[in-house]
């Protein structure tokens, strides 16, 4: 039995943090539209063999798409960098480190109780997201399973979480489409050869933040 239900649009723990970007995507920095247009026109590219057995995008759009591009930035800013902040590092190691957003997919869970994520973990991901653009009434939420708890999405939401955290999203009928993107962080040293290689195959790379 679950131990919480998350409705709450702010909420943390040690392993798990939720934020609102709502008030970004009002302020025009990034568009739901323009995100649910380009995973719906994607359709399936991965063909169910990932554990999320529902229609999902390519796993790298943060590389072809400005839009989750914009998204990415602000994920780092307002969700990896706080949720660190608040349960694992003091904010003079925050301000020292670079970070990328290295996967960044969407997916689309049609309300036909057949589309679901088994549970599993990213664990290769120090810190994983999930962000959700549209979430009809009776959707299903995002289980923790370990954790006990269970995170009733709503449009704006980020949650932010530790890669070991095994979680996953049950089958559900509901009207229209529970659409969402995930990913997963590099936070490491500014001078880690990862970040030029990651900077060489286009990745954009949070810079550290200086001292003024």
């Amino acid at each position: 039995m679950l131990k919480e239900m998350i409705t709450k649009s702010t909420f943390k723990t040690e392993s798990v943090g939720v934020y609102d970007l709502s008030e970004f995507e009002k302020n025009g920095d990034f568009s739901h539209q323009v995100l649910i247009d380009e995973i719906l026109a994607q359709g399936d590219r991965i063909g169910y063999e990932s554990n999320v057995k529902a229609p999902m995008t390519e796993w790298n759009m943060c590389l072809h798409s400005e839009e989750f591009g914009k998204l990415a930035r602000l994920v780092v800013r307002e969700g990896v960098i706080p949720f660190l902040g608040s349960n694992y590092m003091n904010i003079d190691d925050i301000k020292k480190q670079t970070y990328a957003v290295v996967d960044m997919w969407g997916a689309e869970y049609r309300g036909n109780g057949e589309d679901f994520t088994q549970p599993h973990d990213h664990r290769a991901s120090f810190c994983s997201f999930s962000y959700y653009i549209q979430t009809p009434k009776g959707c299903p939420p995002l289980i923790f399973d370990e954790l006990n708890i269970a995170i009733d999405p709503t449009p704006g939401m980020l949650v932010c979480f530790k890669g070991d955290n095994r979680h996953s999203v049950p089958k559900a009928k509901h009207e229209g489409s529970r659409i969402m993107i995930a990913g997963n962080t590099v936070i490491t040293n500014p001078d880690d050869v990862m970040i030029e290689v990651l900077r060489s195959k286009g990745y954009e790379v949070n810079e550290p933040v200086q001292n003024s």
